[in-house]
């Protein structure tokens, strides 16, 4: 486990032990977009799992919206999320694939 600090708009860090599961990106599969969303989850160190967003609002990256859900299992990550209806779906998609990878 490894100290992970988690930024938000108008908060202070989000600071916790644990290890990145997984992390996906829309600009993987295309550069060219000018507003983009980046996902990542986290397992704590005390079994929690964190699903944090990035949601880049310009070309360059410098104005981004922030967000973190607490969870007790990716399951309930999955569930949260109904892939289906979420917006940004294929990269969360993207990010529940990798996660499985990674707790199996």
């Amino acid at each position: 486990m490894q100290t992970c600090r988690v930024q938000r708009r108008h908060r202070q860090d989000l600071i916790f032990q644990g290890e990145i599961l997984a992390q996906a990106s829309e600009r993987e599969t295309d550069e060219r977009l000018s507003q983009w969303m980046e996902v990542a989850l986290y397992r704590t160190s005390v079994g929690k799992y964190m699903l944090v967003s990035n949601l880049h609002c310009d070309s360059n990256g410098a104005h981004k919206l922030s967000g973190c859900l607490s969870f007790h299992s990716p399951d309930d990550v999955e569930q949260f999320l109904h892939v289906e209806q979420v917006d940004h779906a294929d990269v969360v998609r993207l990010l529940l694939e990798r996660a499985r990878n990674n707790t199996d």
